[in-house]
């Protein structure tokens, strides 16, 4: 299972997994160091017990074999592994993820460590399309210390989790999740319809890059029937907004509001809402990103606000 890179001293012959050393004249009592570099199997053997043979021949001054000692060490792979998951908000609507244009989009990636040893050192790799503004990139948040690094000609975000040391799920479950957050904004004046796709890349130390499922959000104002004149019936205030959010409903005729979380559930409905200026008590809502949907005679407003 071990891949052989190098020894020191130079082995004497290296045939398929066992390598041979030929030491002259070595007097009694005295030491000699043999050393080894080899590649570890990965993930897909952890658990598994490695067994490594040591055989060692004495030879007299004519070549006869006059002792011998075989000695064996077994030790289990230990190793660290991600299971993961990525997810965008606001989610969208309809099989195609719509989302209207102007809105801001935050991603959230999570790994677990569900290997059987900590992990030291991760990075989570996530390029990103050139239909998002890099320049509006912005970490909001992670788990443990991170350090991102934003590639402006590539694309590319680097999220480096140094001596993050996170422990397996087998010796302690809670502590054995991370996550990164972030949120960027589509470019100006972006074709329509676009799916703005994205995937990422983590690295648990040394294994190979475990890939996450890709999101997918389709920039379409014709599909969710939104033009100009919807644009400006609806505004909301303070945005941030803590308790309170006032809503001014322009237009002439009642409407039907509901208020969609980042997962696309509804948690607050209402209709035959008349014009003008309304309070709503967002007090009992979770800190996190909404979205406003009002359905005039025309086609659907959709709007986001922030509840802190």
């Amino acid at each position: 299972l071990f891949t052989f890179l190098n020894a020191i001293p130079a082995a004497e012959s290296v045939v398929g997994n066992v390598i041979a050393w030929h030491l002259e004249d070595l007097p009694a009592g005295n030491t000699a160091y043999l050393a080894l570099e080899v590649i570890a199997p990965d993930w897909q053997s952890m658990g598994e017990t490695l067994v490594n043979q040591l055989t060692l021949n004495v030879f007299d001054p004519e070549g006869n074999i006059t002792d011998t000692d075989v000695l064996f060490e077994e030790d289990e792979l230990l190793c660290s592994y991600d299971p993961n998951d990525k997810q965008v908000f606001p989610e969208g609507v309809q099989d195609e993820h719509y989302v209207m244009s102007g809105t801001s989009l935050e991603y959230h990636i999570r790994f677990q460590n569900t290997g059987n040893y900590l992990a030291q050192n991760i990075t989570v790799n996530d390029p990103l399309t050139d239909l998002l503004d890099w320049s509006t990139f912005e970490m909001i948040g992670s788990s443990h210390y991170c350090q991102p690094t934003l590639n402006t000609e590539t694309g590319e975000v680097d999220f480096f989790f140094p001596d993050i040391m996170l422990p397996d799920s087998t010796s302690n479950e809670p502590g054995s999740h991370g996550f990164v957050r972030f949120r960027i904004d589509h470019i100006p004046n972006i074709p329509q319809p676009s799916v703005i796709e994205n995937t990422a890349y983590i690295y648990f130390d040394t294994n190979p890059a475990v890939i996450t499922n890709t999101t997918w959000t389709t920039i379409d104002d014709a599909a969710l029937n939104i033009d100009e004149e919807n644009r400006s019936l609806v505004s909301v205030y303070p945005n941030p907004a803590s308790d309170n959010l006032t809503l001014n409903l322009g237009g002439n005729e009642t409407v039907a509001l509901s208020i969609v979380d980042g997962q696309g559930r509804v948690v607050y409905r209402e209709i035959n809402i008349n014009p003008g200026l309304r309070n709503l008590d967002i007090s009992s809502l979770s800190p996190g990103i909404y979205t406003l949907r009002t359905q005039y005679s025309n086609g659907l407003h959709q709007l986001q606000f922030i509840k802190r």
